[in-house]
């Protein structure tokens, strides 16, 4: 049996809230930091734990891509000094999953 699946087109603006750390897990300015820890709720104070929240502010038109405007999704904390990666399913919202293989801090 053949399976076959249609490219995604169009763009996605999300929004939330994150902080840098330290490999302490100190909150530092991200100059500093080793780490980004994504906050659990996307406004107001930051609520940190095993990952965070973002909302979906704007989807390009003609995109098919399987999210709204206001659908909220989740993105995984990660170290940038000593990736330790992949990360599976490091961002999702809506019907879109992504994982996070390799990064390049600059």
């Amino acid at each position: 049996m053949a399976v076959h699946a249609a490219p995604l087109t169009g763009s996605i603006d999300f929004g939330g809230l994150f902080q840098g750390v330290d490999g302490s897990g100190t909150n530092v300015r991200l100059a500093d930091a080793v780490a980004v820890d994504f906050c659990a709720n996307v406004v107001g104070n930051c609520v940190t734990g095993a990952g965070g929240a973002f909302t979906v502010d704007a989807v390009s038109t003609g995109s098919n891509m399987p999210v709204s405007v206001g659908d909220v999704g989740t993105i995984q904390d990660f170290n940038f000094a000593a990736f330790a990666g992949p990360i599976a399913n490091f961002f999702t919202v809506g019907g879109l999953s992504f994982d996070l293989s390799a990064i390049t801090a600059t």
